[in-house]
């Protein structure tokens, strides 16, 4: 389970923090990014939550970064998965995580899963011990890293909600203490792949390949 995370780094930083994999190929230079993502912040609904923000919860518009068929670029989407399926928004509270061993399996996932996997941005990640005693988790000696996530597009009002999930994974052994499940974290190296939908075996395999810094 995964209910909370921070975002804290602005927004230029996390355009030049992605830049480096070359992923606004297709017409978005950094410039133009950075430009279109604040102007669009300040309209509504995007400007109803702050950001950045150290407790990001659902519901919450979030920087991700997604490839389409034209291009990869970052885009404010909103927590809680609605399936394009969907008759109205009421799945968005129930869907803010998927979990990877059955995603394939689930009408809301599987498609998602197949075609629409993204990158989300975050500093570190909150997780809760049976005692509910709270834990930060972050990557040693990494301001921002990038969890696993799948989006989709309900259309059945005049405005497309753009929406995300996380993806979470059987608990590694440095989180196993903590709780039994963790978001899938993305490697640098990994994130073409990831955007290309690659066999989802071989993120599952580097969860132990990096060094958590919890507090």
């Amino acid at each position: 389970m995964c209910g909370q995370f921070a975002i804290f780094s602005n927004i230029r930083a996390i355009i030049d923090y992605y830049n480096f994999l070359n992923q606004f190929e297709g017409g978005f230079s950094i410039e133009k990014m950075h430009e279109f993502l604040k102007t669009k912040r300040d309209k509504t609904p995007y400007n109803k939550y702050p950001f950045p923000n150290e407790k990001m919860t659902p519901m919450n518009y979030a920087p991700v970064l997604i490839k389409t068929s034209k291009a990869s670029y970052l885009d404010w989407i909103r927590w809680g998965l609605v399936p394009a399926w969907s008759n109205d928004e009421s799945f968005a509270t129930k869907l803010i995580n998927a979990r990877i061993e059955t995603i394939h399996e689930k009408a809301s996932f599987k498609q998602a899963i197949q075609k629409r996997r993204a990158l989300l941005p975050v500093n570190y990640f909150y997780e809760w011990s049976s005692e509910r005693k709270p834990f930060k988790i972050g990557l040693k000696n990494k301001e921002i890293f990038s969890l696993g996530v799948i989006w989709d597009v309900w259309s059945k009002t005049d405005t497309d909600l753009f929406s995300f999930s996380i993806i979470t994974q059987e608990a590694n052994a440095q989180m196993k203490h903590i709780h039994e499940r963790m978001p899938l974290i993305i490697q640098p190296e990994q994130y073409k792949d990831w955007l290309n939908c690659s066999d989802l075996s071989q993120f599952q395999n580097k969860q132990n390949d990096f060094e958590l810094q919890i507090s």
